[in-house]
């Protein structure tokens, strides 16, 4: 049984007392299954929001508008900077005429009638074929259409084969995590319901996390550390007073006090993930500079030993040859003087 598409007096005063207890009106669209501008039509004749008017902006800051569109910047990036959406700033220019870059996939449409096409369905063979061109994990424009319909575990399942593919070393180490600490990806159901906790009734422009395919790091004490390959974990968004926190400095104050200045957090055995008090050890950046430059100068020294020595060999081979040779022409010149 369908819905009623036009929304009656009772839903209404609903939608109107959601919106009072979670102050958004995109959760109030998705608890509703409805629309956000039906919403938003309704919520106005509740007179609980204003109602959007976009101002006639002149034909010199539509000029500006396309100029930074034309530098670089997407539709929906010009339109935050003039509080509107992407469709409407497409509309500004396409009336003006303006160029629009076109879409980077563009749908299969009937020759004769113009009508969109079905989409072809994703078979297993279709999806590794796709995989094996892939030089990002990204989600391909051509393959968006079918991500919508996947699951969390199907979605989890492409994400790993496309890593594994990629073996990209900027990826979190493989290595045991630290008691307390539980590992979470894109897929990660636990990780889902974190964010969703915490981005309840807030605008997606507003959320305080934000779980994207490349996302990967561990859960501890029921928030999420987000691996960055060359801090370690980190959480929440960056603040004028702590900044953007990382877990092994955490961890660190936390048994002694804060840390000096001057001072980082070193991992002793490095393996990252291993967050044991004994192996989070305090240098100073003088100290940290002397370690990363002797191991510069090991592994030169490693890498010209190694160069060395396949010179020798290649010397040694080529030697061996060249006596291999002088030994077949004697041996021809014999049996032919013997002939």
């Amino acid at each position: 049984m369908t819905r009623p598409r036009k929304i009656d007096r009772i839903e209404a005063f609903r939608i109107g007392v959601t919106f009072l207890k979670c102050g958004s009106q995109d959760a109030t669209a998705k608890i509703h299954r409805r629309s956000v501008s039906a919403t938003h039509s309704v919520l106005v004749g509740l007179r609980l929001v204003k109602p959007r008017h976009f101002p006639r902006l002149a034909d010199e800051e539509v000029l500006a508008m396309h100029a930074k569109y034309e530098a670089g910047a997407s539709l929906s990036a010009v339109g935050r900077l003039y509080d509107r959406d992407r469709r409407s700033v497409a509309e500004l220019f396409t009336r003006r005429g303006l160029k629009v870059r076109p879409m980077k996939y563009q749908p299969a449409r009937d020759p004769m009638t113009g009508r969109l096409l079905p989409a072809q369905r994703w078979t297993a063979q279709r999806i590794t074929a796709l995989i094996a061109t892939m030089k990002a994990l990204v989600v391909p424009p051509v393959f968006r259409h079918h991500w919508r319909e996947m699951t969390l575990d199907q979605r989890a399942a492409f994400v790993r084969r496309v890593r594994v593919k990629l073996a990209s070393p900027f990826d979190m180490p493989q290595t045991s995590l630290s008691p307390g600490l539980e590992a979470f990806e894109y897929g990660s159901k636990r990780a889902h319901e974190i964010a969703d906790r915490e981005n309840f009734g807030l605008n997606s422009k507003y959320w305080k996390i934000h779980l994207k395919i490349t996302s990967q790091g561990v859960i501890f004490r029921d928030q999420l550390w987000f691996w960055c390959h060359k801090v370690g974990y980190m959480r929440g968004p960056w603040t004028e007073e702590s900044g953007r926190p990382s877990l092994h400095h955490v961890l660190w104050e936390e048994r002694n006090g804060e840390i000096p200045p001057g001072c980082v957090i070193r991992f002793a055995d490095g393996n990252r993930n291993n967050f044991a008090p004994k192996n989070l050890k305090l240098l100073t950046r003088n100290d940290v500079a002397r370690e990363n430059q002797a191991a510069a100068l090991l592994r030169k020294s490693r890498e010209r030993t190694a160069l060395l020595l396949t010179r020798n060999h290649r010397k040694e081979d080529t030697h061996g040859l060249i006596h291999d040779l002088r030994k077949r022409h004697s041996r021809s010149e014999a049996s032919a003087l013997a002939a």
